[in-house]
């Protein structure tokens, strides 16, 4: 795998993964070069979380510390959660998470899931977490995206 830490200008072309192929165009956002502080991304946050059995609605609060909670289902069938974000050391727009999972209707039961989020702050104003992140066996992951509709939590 190669790591790529400087700008660059994004290319097109093709993605293949088996024998699909999914033909992409992207251009660099120099957005990606400025890493917003923890503290920054407090608050509350709503939006919609995956699963390999499934989607639902989600809730989030980042705490200015970096620890996290929320949940993700509908009543009754709600999973909690809770866990960190954390910058990385290159000082981009991406940061360290881990999510522990508190059991009941949680799919993945107690487990913790390590991954990496993205935070978007030029959408207008509203700062939108993009999160992924893997069991380490990877039988099972997260996708969420959530916006912040108030803040910062204390």
């Amino acid at each position: 795998m190669k790591t790529i830490d400087d700008s660059f200008s994004m290319p097109q072309g093709t993605a293949n993964a088996g024998a699909k192929g999914v033909t992409f165009t992207g251009t660099y956002d120099s957005a990606y070069d400025i890493q917003t502080p923890v503290s920054a991304l407090a608050g509350n946050y709503s939006g919609a979380s995956a699963v390999i059995n499934g989607s639902s609605p989600m809730t989030l609060t980042v705490h200015a510390d970096g620890s996290i909670s929320g949940s993700a289902g509908t009543s009754p069938n709600v999973c909690d959660f809770s866990g960190t974000i954390a910058p990385r050391a290159t000082g981009k727009a991406i940061y360290n998470l881990t999510v522990k999972y508190q059991g009941g209707a949680c799919s993945m039961g107690t487990s913790t899931v390590s991954g990496y989020g993205i935070a978007d702050t030029t959408g207008g104003g509203a700062t939108t977490l993009y999160a992924v992140g893997l069991l380490p066996d990877r039988s099972d992951g997260f996708l969420g995206v959530a916006t912040k509709t108030s803040g910062p939590a204390q």
